[in-house]
């Protein structure tokens, strides 16, 4: 097994300015970019003050990869300018869909069929054009699996082999699913 190479912190602004009065930082921070845009002022200056002390990356709440709905591009390109200003490479979403019309507030799964596997990596494809970077897929808890062709191993292969994207491995979540279908 190899060891632990880097050890990150999810910022949050209630403790930012204990995050910049400290003598030791962590390697890398994170934050969820739909948190942050959009924010001017005092707020944009205090995590520009974070990301001198660590490099920041991002994970996503609300991009929809395997929505039903168009890709909203408009937001697409919010995040794009905010990864782009505060220089990060690394950018995270979910592997689900969060919008039908409007935000659901929750990680909704995607059918795992071959139409779905085809579906999701022409809309990453589309994202990673518009960033400019590739994105990082991050699997996710489910209770069902609607229609289900192939398993949850299978899906996610698929979708970030075809899609040359990365894959942030949740382990809970794997161990949550194992639980939940008994596998």
């Amino acid at each position: 097994m190899d060891a632990i190479t880097s050890v990150g912190l999810g910022l949050r602004r209630d403790f930012i300015e204990a995050f910049l009065g400290a003598t030791h930082h962590p390697d890398f921070i994170e934050v969820a970019p739909e948190n942050w845009m959009g924010f001017g002022g005092r707020h944009a200056k205090l995590l520009a003050q974070c990301v001198e002390k660590s490099p920041l990356i991002c994970h996503g709440l609300s991009l929809s990869i395997g929505g039903p709905h168009p890709l909203n591009i408009d937001f697409i390109h919010q995040i794009k300018k905010f990864l782009d200003s505060y220089k990060v490479e690394i950018y995270s979403e979910h592997l689900s869909y969060t919008n039908d019309g409007g935000y659901l507030y929750d990680l909704l799964p995607i059918p795992m069929t071959e139409a779905a596997v085809k579906y999701v990596v022409e809309r990453i494809s589309q994202v990673q054009d518009i960033l400019g970077r590739r994105l990082v897929l991050e699997n996710v808890s489910t209770y069902l699996m609607p229609n289900a062709e192939m398993s949850e191993a299978e899906f996610v292969r698929e979708v970030i082999t075809q899609a040359d994207c990365e894959l942030l491995l949740d382990v809970n979540n794997v161990y949550v699913n194992s639980r939940t279908y008994a596998l």
